[in-house]
């Protein structure tokens, strides 16, 4: 009796084993197939020198020129001086795979380098790729309620936190200060023109928090707004916006609570 429990015993056991297995094998194959898929797009993207005259000048180490940054001031309304190299970005033939993009957001030194799409509700790109291939990492986008011309004063993009760090799941790490100081300026490149977004804050929000509000009342409820963003940031940028700077916010999930999200705000501000 004692044997044939022993033996029951271990073939659950082995059951379990097997199917823990083959759940973490699709896990990852669906991980590998969801960053193939973002590779693929890498061909309509190059990397070049970018500035004035067509080279790289010399860079502070922070995306811009340090002269458009006064030290611990506000970088409110930037004449931003690009000193890094970016993406050209072929839209046209995004186009022709997804129709809905909108710009492409990229982040020096991070595995953010991905196309931003939009749709007409914020829950088809939580399950499609850019392709519109059904997958768990999505695609990242911009909220349904924003114009696709980038000119709202709030602008908010989404994307998941995946486990092996794709799409935003690089977010969560501006909760560190060294992180943000090493990487306190990300890109949005649009068919019509190149804004560098400096970031100012981080912090996490539960799901029905007031971060993505689109739209205030007036000057005051904004000024409320971002100065609570800024007394609880997890990092300290010396960045505060001006009533006219136009703000923009990345949103992903954090695991502090359930519904918990992480939001990193920053300045959006064109580039010459």
């Amino acid at each position: 009796m004692k044997k044939t429990v022993r033996i029951i015993l271990l073939l659950l056991c082995l059951t379990v084993f097997l199917f823990s297995g083959t759940m973490i094998v699709r896990e990852l194959l669906e991980y590998r197939r969801g960053d193939q898929a973002y590779e693929s797009l890498e061909k309509y993207v190059e990397m070049i020198p970018a500035g004035n005259d067509g080279k790289s000048s010399q860079a502070d180490g922070k995306g811009l020129d340090s002269s458009a940054f006064p030290e611990n001031e506000t970088t409110g309304n930037l004449d931003a001086k690009l000193s890094t190299p970016l993406p050209t970005v072929d839209f046209d033939a995004l186009r022709e795979i997804n129709s809905d993009v909108v710009g492409w957001l990229y982040s020096p030194d991070t595995i953010i380098n991905y196309p931003v799409a939009q749709a007409q509700d914020n829950d088809y790109y939580l399950h499609h790729r850019f392709d519109r291939v059904t997958h768990k990492a999505g695609c990242i986008f911009m909220d349904a309620g924003n114009n696709s011309d980038l000119s709202d004063p709030h602008i908010i993009l989404y994307g998941h936190h995946m486990k092996n760090t794709s799409m935003f799941g690089t977010l969560t790490n501006y909760k560190k200060q060294e992180y943000y100081e090493e990487h306190s300026t990300i890109y949005l490149l649009t068919p019509r023109k190149n804004y560098a977004i400096s970031v100012f804050a981080g912090y996490v929000s539960p799901g029905d928090g007031d971060a993505w509000k689109l739209h205030f009342s007036d000057q005051e409820e904004r000024s409320a707004w971002v100065q609570a963003a800024l007394e609880r940031s997890t990092f300290n940028s010396g960045v505060v916006p001006t009533s006219e700077d136009q703000i923009i916010t990345l949103s992903t999930c954090s695991y502090e609570y359930d519904n918990a999200r992480y939001v990193l705000l920053g300045i959006l501000t064109p580039l010459k």
